[in-house]
């Protein structure tokens, strides 16, 4: 048998922490997590999270239900919830920041930006023709390049258009969709 090593370890947390999510309803007296945490939240099937320029740790929500919101913002140090910003009722991307705005892509084609240090929603735009992908699209984060926000739409079954859609940072405005010959097949980096 081989022996457990420092690197299988460090690949099992990422697992073992999104296993565990969902069971922030156990007391301390029933679960404790193997490794030190500072704090938890209480944040209903969370996407990845990103730090802020405000200091603040923002968190998309793959939640489908209207009461969670679609992006929240979390205090580093206490975990407490500073802001939660509604969208709608379909699962958000993980969030991409700027020095402004966060930015979360929904299932149901709708973009939106914060303000990341208040969660006062800045501006939605909309991507056509996603709502049909059944069961929907794989949703990764927005990318920030320059003033463009750039949104990657691929369908998880060949039932939507897979593209690349820009719009711009301050306003929202749509300034390019480039149609793309295959589905993404991973997160794309700016």
């Amino acid at each position: 048998m081989v022996p457990w090593t420092r690197r299988d370890t460090l690949t099992a947390l990422p697992t073992l922490a999104v296993g565990l999510s969902g069971c922030s309803g156990l007391s301390d007296e029933q679960y404790s997590l193997p490794v030190q945490t500072a704090w938890t939240a209480d944040l209903m099937q969370p996407a990845v999270g990103v730090h802020s320029p405000a200091d603040m740790i923002l968190v998309g929500s793959r939640s489908p239900f209207d009461s969670d919101p679609i992006v929240s913002g979390l205090d580093p140090v206490s975990g407490d919830t500073e802001w939660a910003a509604p969208g709608t009722s379909e699962p958000s991307s993980p969030v991409a920041v700027d020095a402004d705005h966060a930015y979360v892509f929904s299932k149901t084609g709708a973009v939106f930006a914060f303000d990341h240090r208040t969660g006062n929603r800045i501006w939605e735009a909309s991507i056509p023709r996603v709502t049909q992908a059944d069961p929907g699209v794989v949703q990764f984060a927005p990318l920030v390049v320059d003033d463009i926000v750039v949104i990657p739409v691929s369908g998880t079954e060949g039932d939507v258009v897979d593209r690349l859609v820009g719009f711009t940072r301050s306003d929202g405005a749509k300034t390019f969709s480039v149609e793309l010959p295959a589905s993404i097949s991973g997160a794309p980096a700016s």
